[in-house]
C-alpha cells in the first residue's frame, strides 16, 4: 500500500520555510516520548534547548518524538511558536508557545514515519518533508506504553518512573495485584538489589512510595 504523505495532512498555507524539524531522541537519560506523553512543560523545555548553534531560528518548530523501539517512527508533538531567542548556549534559550491552533488535534496521536538521515536533530522542514509519510492516527492520545505481562517486565528505570509519574491504569492494576520478589539491575556495576512486596497493593505500591535508586537502570520482577 502506498504511504500517505504528510502534505496531505498540513493545513492550507503551510509553508515549510517558516519550520524547523525537531526530531527529539533519547537524551543518554530520558526518551523523548515518555517525556511527551507525561509532562506537559517538560516537553515544552525540550524544544526550548539551544545548543551551541542557534538552530531554531525559524518562526516554529514543529516537533516529533522517537519511538524507544522504531527510530523510524515519530509521535507529532506539537507546532510551536519561537517568540524569543536568546544567545546563551548549552541553556534553554528559546521562549516557546504551543500553537493548538496548528495541527492541534494530532499531538500525540499523529505517527510519522521518516528515516532521519544523518545526526542533525534539528533541520530544515522543506528538506526532512519530502521523506515524511503518516504511519498511523491513533483515536486517542499516546500515552506510553501498555502494560506487557507479569513475564515481560524487563524495563529501564527511565521507562518504569515514567510509568509511575502518569499512574497508568493498565500497570496499576497488574502491578496491585502482583505480590512477590523483583530484582533491579544496576547496568554500570553490574550489581543487583532484590526487593519484595507483599501488600495490599503489591510491588505497585512499593515502586510508588519509595522512589527507585538513579542508578539502578533495568528492573525485572521475578
Amino acid at each position: 500500500m502506498e504511504a500517505i504523505p504528510l502534505t496531505c495532512l498540513l493545513p492550507q498555507g503551510f509553508d515549510p520555510k517558516q519550520h524547523k524539524v525537531h526530531f527529539a531522541v533519547w537524551s543518554q537519560i530520558k526518551h523523548p516520548i515518555d517525556v511527551l506523553a507525561t509532562n506537559h512543560e517538560e516537553w515544552q523545555e525540550w524544544n526550548s534547548w539551544r545548543s551551541v548553534k542557534n538552530d531554531f531560528n525559524r518562526e516554529f518548530i514543529f516537533s516529533m518524538a522517537q519511538d524507544k523501539h522504531d527510530a523510524t517512527l515519530w509521535l507529532f508533538g506539537g507546532i510551536w511558536e519561537v517568540l524569543e531567542r536568546r544567545s546563551e548556549q548549552q541553556a534553554h534559550s528559546y521562549t516557546v508557545a504551543l500553537r493548538e491552533d496548528l495541527l492541534g488535534p494530532f499531538i500525540r496521536r499523529l505517527w510519522v514515519r521518516q528515516k532521519r538521515s544523518g545526526r542533525n536533530i534539528r533541520q530544515k522542514m522543506e528538506t526532512a518533508l519530502p521523506a515524511m509519510t503518516v504511519s498511523s492516527i491513533l483515536e486517542e492520545p499516546f500515552a506510553g506504553d501498555p502494560f506487557p505481562g507479569h513475564d515481560r517486565i524487563n524495563h529501564s528505570l527511565a521507562d518504569l518512573q515514567a510509568v509511575v509519574t502518569q499512574a497508568r491504569a493498565d500497570w496499576r492494576i497488574a502491578l496491585e495485584s502482583m505480590k512477590g520478589v523483583y530484582v533491579i539491575h544496576d547496568k554500570q556495576t553490574g550489581q543487583r538489589y532484590v526487593g519484595s512486596a507483599y501488600g495490599d497493593t503489591g510491588i505497585w505500591q512499593r515502586w510508588t512510595r519509595r522512589p527507585m535508586r538513579p542508578r539502578c537502570t533495568v528492573a525485572t520482577p521475578d
